[in-house]
């Protein structure tokens, strides 16, 4: 599998109307499912991925995008059918 820490676009929106980002440790089992979790601790120690936090990948939309304020790349993952 792989893993590591990504950074997600929070569900919520601050009091300036804009959705946080925030550093979340994902792995990406063999079987395409993507899980995130708090932290590397939370994962190692046998814990639950976060609510909502487990995807299959092959049943979702998965491209890629420029930022271009920021220049970065990102991952985008829709969960048009995701079984979550």
């Amino acid at each position: 599998c792989f893993e590591g820490y990504l950074f997600k676009r929070g569900g919520g929106t601050s009091v300036f109307g804009r959705k946080n980002w925030l550093e979340r440790y994902f792995v990406l089992a063999a079987d395409s499912t993507l899980q995130y979790y708090r932290d590397k601790d939370s994962y190692l120690g046998g814990g639950r991925p976060l609510k909502d936090a487990a995807y299959q990948l092959s049943s979702c939309r998965v491209y890629t995008a420029k930022d271009k304020i920021k220049d970065l790349d990102h991952i985008i993952i829709e969960p048009m059918s995701c079984e979550a």
